[in-house]
């Protein structure tokens, strides 16, 4: 099983989907329990970004906070 890799030293190789964890938070409306989810980072003129798989912009306002960890997506399942 891989190991959960933080941001700040590492990302992931661009547009490759991994698996994210986005630690709980607060906003002045809600509070949000965390998120693991698939995600990949890529970039634009403005720089690099993590897009989640399901159309979500981490980090954009309103959506979801930036993640700080991820890693690789297990290996498919063995077709039997």
């Amino acid at each position: 099983m891989s190991e959960w890799i933080s941001v700040n030293d590492k990302l992931p190789d661009k547009q490759t989907p991994v698996l994210v964890y986005v630690p709980p938070y607060s906003d002045e409306n809600e509070e949000y329990t965390g998120y693991v989810g698939v995600s990949y980072y890529t970039y634009s003129a403005r720089g690099g970004y993590w897009a989640g798989t399901d159309g979500n912009v981490y980090g954009a306002i309103g959506i979801i906070h930036e993640p700080t960890h991820w890693m690789p997506l297990p290996e498919k399942p063995e077709e039997t």
